[in-house]
């Protein structure tokens, strides 16, 4: 289990990275956090429309520079709304671990 800041600084593009696996069927949200998967197939038919989808995210900024915004098609968390997820999931896995 991880949580994932899909922003780390200006330069950083795993927001759009993940927000790709994410239209392609890579990770599939379950409740408020996403589950990793291995989807039947990836076409090219599904790889351009998941990039289609991703430009469709963009504005371009006062400085002309065009900017995607993939967390608009995803469901994110504050950073500390996905660490007490973590952390409540990884102590209900230590219970089941101590009492099964």
């Amino acid at each position: 289990m991880a949580a994932l800041a899909l922003y780390q600084d200006q330069d950083d593009v795993r927001c759009n990275e993940f927000g790709l696996l994410v239209r392609l069927g890579f990770f599939v949200a379950v409740g408020r956090r996403y589950r990793m998967e291995i989807p039947e197939t990836v076409t090219l038919a599904a790889v351009k429309r998941a990039a289609l989808e991703m430009v469709a995210t963009a504005e371009v900024e006062d400085d002309g520079t065009e900017v995607f915004w993939p967390e608009r098609l995803m469901q994110v968390l504050t950073k500390e709304e996905a660490e007490a997820e973590r952390s409540t999931m990884m102590a209900m896995r230590r219970f089941r671990m101590i009492t099964g």
